[in-house]
Parts: C-alpha cells; structure tokens; sequence
C-alpha cells in the first residue's frame, strides 16, 4: 500500500470516512420489499470476511481503526446463510462484532437462510444467529426476514423490545409436508411495536400477531380469511398489496371509516363486489378481464371515490363491449394519470377501448370521458406470427395487424380541444407508448406534432411477447 498510493494514508479521517461510505455495498432495501426472498441479491453478508467493509480494516492499521470508527457502514446487517451453509462459532462472532461496530445507531435488518430438510446443525447455527440480532432489536429500524416456519421462535426475546420499529418483511418458508404447519401457537412477536406502520408478510395470520389498528400499509396473500383480517381491523390502512390472485367469499364489508388509499392487487373479483372503499385514491391491478368492468364500475358508484391514478396491466381484450367500456370510464371524473398494458393486441381489439378514450366535437361538456386526465401511458404487445405454428393459429382468433392510427386519434382529440371543451376538461400533457412491433414514419410524424404543439411524448420498444401454449 505504501508503495503504489501513499496519499491514501494522508487522507484525513473525515475524508477517509466519507469515501468508505461511499464505497460500501448499498441495497435498495424498498426494492427487496417487491422481489420473492430467492431473488434477492445478498451477494455480500456480514458473515462473510471477504467483503466490505470487512475489507477495508485489512489495508493497514490506519485504515482499520478509520473503518471500525465509521459506524455507518456497520448499521445494514446483511445475513445470508445458503443451503449449503452452516453457520458456526465463527459465524456468530463475526455478526457480533458487526453489531458492536454500529454503535448505537437504528439498524436495517436483512436475514434469508432458505429451507434445508433434516439438518439439525445448520439449524441451530441459524437459530444462535437470530437470538443474537433479536439481542439488539431496541435499535431495529426496519427487518426483512426470509426463514423457516420453524426455526422463528428463536425471535421470541423481540417481543416489547421494538420501540423504533417501522417497516417488517416477514417470509415464513416451509417444508410442504410439514403437517403441523399453521397449527402451531400464534407468535406475537411483532404485536407490541409503537411505531410499526408497513407490514409485508407471506405465511398464514392464524400464527402471526400484528398491531393491526395502527397499520398505514400491509401486503400478503390474498386468501379470503387474509382479506377480512386486515381490511376489517386496520382502521389506518392505507395501501393495500395484494401479492396474487384468489376469489374472495361474497362477504359485504362497507368500510366507511377505512382510510385506504391505494389498492394493487391481482384481479379478485370478490374484493370489489361487496366493498365501499370512499377514500381510495390509486388502484393498481393485474391480469383484469374487460367482462369484469361491470364489477368495477359498481364498486366505484358505491364507493364515491376521487381516484387519482388507475393501473390496468396484463389487460385481455377478448369479450370488450362498449356499452360496459364506456360506462366503465365514465367513472372516473377525477382521474389524472391512466395506464393500460394489453396483450394479443390488434387494430381491431383495441377499437372498443381506445374509442372510449375519444373526446368527440359532438359530445357535450358533461359527458366528456375522463375530463381530468393529464398522463397517459399504453403498452401494445402483439402475438407474433412466427412464433405460432398453423394448427394453433385457430386458438388465437386475434391475431392480426396493429397500428398506432386509433391511438393517436385518441391522442389529438385530447390535445386539440374545442373552447367549450376546455372550460371542463384538460389537455393531456405526458404520453408513453411502449410497443413490441415498429412504428411506421407517418405515425412518428403525427407524434412529433403533437409534441411540438406541447404534448410530452415517449416511444419504446418491447421485446417480442409469446404466448404460452
């Protein structure tokens, strides 16, 4: 070190500081929040010698006491234990003098240790490992926490020690032929946390705890009894994630007092069938049927909402009728940002949707589709013809040509409006389009007008979409 960078060793402490900070792994913990524990990149642990900031205390003597003084680096404590793994003497002494080297500052708990069957040893290395993080839990700010149903009793020692608790992801995995799981004792270990206000759990609630009345926002399966659970007790809630795609028992819950505000969910037709909802704001869903809009149309009648933003991904268009379409879009007179992904797309499936998006000369000021609507965004992804043999062409009626001309009439109806229009409605101001399939010259020249007369456009292409047989 002497030798190729002697300035390094001249640096003051302060600037020494700041560049290990800097230079130290970061996560993007909000992002772990959206990705199944088997994606989450934990690369670097804390149980592991060979990375930083580790590292940096083999340098030289100046560098390690600099390193051992900064206690930011220490306040992320990343644990991954791999199936092949078993944690050891040395494992826990190694987290122990992580956590001592954090000082007293908040900690950011990240923990995954996939299942492995029958191995008793690794087990209980993965068991010292918790009851060691639980030791500090006075100073967990946030915990993310992928382990087995089995081994999360080693946790028990949190409970009434999580006074600055804010955020909790909790994965229970588990062995599929477990017979006694979700018949154990209910754990409570998280249901006495003052300031825990966001939840993220995957496992059954009959064996977890949660301090429901003072949740803002909770994401899970979707399991009827799941759905009853947290929209019935969480009186604060106000998002709502719900992480698949399950029917929901016909239930009426009317939830006047529930301040729910966003919704994303994949498409239960249950949820919206039997529920007022006044204070939602933002609706995200996935893989929604257009015969489904009747559905949808009735909850936002009952439930007088001023929804702000609507997510529409995965849209079919088979079965679109236009009395439903437009009625469906009539609903929604304070909707400022629209985005809608369709698959299978052609220039004739999209007519019935696109067509209700249309503000005609001829409509009168009070019925104008979506007077508010500022941001659009639409994605068009169409089957190829290559991709699908002959003898299936017939499964797939709506293979076809597609164009971009119905979407930019939609586009210059809401940019080049008429005086009277413009006393009620707004111009659309930001536009994306997102296609797997080129855009021909004269549709980029429209385009380019539009933006020149103040619409914000972007195009993109997607790759190719296939669809599974």
């Amino acid at each position: 070190m002497n030798q190729y960078s002697p300035a390094a060793l001249r640096l003051p402490r302060e600037v020494l500081s700041e560049i290990f900070t800097l230079s130290a792994p970061s996560f993007d913990l909000q992002a772990l929040d959206s990705l199944y524990p088997s994606s989450w990149d934990l690369e670097t642990s804390n149980l592991d010698p060979m990375y930083t900031p580790w590292t940096l205390g083999q340098i030289c003597r100046y560098w390690r006491d600099v390193s051992i003084s900064e206690q930011r680096l220490w306040t992320t404590v990343v644990t991954f234990i791999a199936e092949s793994d078993i944690p050891d003497d040395h494992s826990e002494w190694l987290l122990k003098e992580w956590l001592k080297r954090s000082g007293n500052h908040a900690l950011d708990i990240v923990f995954y240790a996939p299942s492995a069957l029958w191995d008793t040893s690794r087990d209980q290395g993965i068991q010292a490992i918790l009851r060691t993080l639980a030791q500090h839990s006075l100073r967990w700010k946030s915990a993310r926490i992928a382990v087995d149903e089995t081994l999360i009793g080693a946790l028990s020692s949190v409970l009434k020690r999580l006074p600055i608790l804010e955020n909790v992801r909790l994965d229970l995995l588990r062995d599929p032929d477990d017979l006694l799981y979700n018949t154990r004792p209910p754990c409570n270990f998280f249901q006495f946390a003052p300031k825990l206000l966001h939840i993220t759990f995957s496992g059954p609630l009959s064996i977890m705890r949660f301090p429901w009345s003072q949740l803002q926002s909770f994401s899970g399966p979707p399991a009827c009894l799941t759905m009853h659970c947290v929209l019935g007790r969480c009186p604060k809630l106000k998002t709502y994630d719900v992480t698949g795609g399950y029917s929901m028992a016909p239930v009426e819950m009317t939830l006047r007092h529930l301040h729910l505000r966003n919704i994303f969910a994949c498409w239960t037709p249950g949820l919206f069938e039997f529920l007022e909802l006044p204070a939602l704001e933002v609706l995200s869903l996935h893989s929604i049927d257009p015969r489904s809009f009747p559905v949808l149309t009735s909850f936002f009648q009952r439930s007088r909402c001023s929804l702000s933003r609507l997510d529409l991904s995965n849209l079919a268009l088979e079965g679109v009728n236009p009395n439903a379409t437009k009625e469906f879009i009539a609903s929604f007179p304070t909707l400022g940002s629209l985005a809608i992904s369709m698959f299978g797309v052609t220039s004739h499936n999209t007519e019935v949707l696109l067509s209700s998006l249309i503000i005609q000369e001829t409509l009168t000021s009070s019925n104008i589709p979506l007077p508010k609507l500022e941001t659009l965004s639409l994605v068009y992804e169409r089957y190829e013809h290559e991709d699908i043999r002959d003898d299936q062409r017939a499964q797939y009626p709506d293979l076809g040509p597609m164009d971009l001309q119905r979407t930019i009439t939609v586009l210059r109806s809401r940019l080049y409006l008429s005086p009277d229009h413009r006393r009620v409605a707004k111009p659309l101001d930001a536009v994306s389009i997102s296609t797997n399939f080129p855009i021909t010259q004269e549709e980029h020249s429209y385009l380019d007008d539009m933006h020149l007369d103040g619409m914000t456009i972007t195009t993109k292409i997607i790759p190719p979409f296939t669809p599974d047989f």
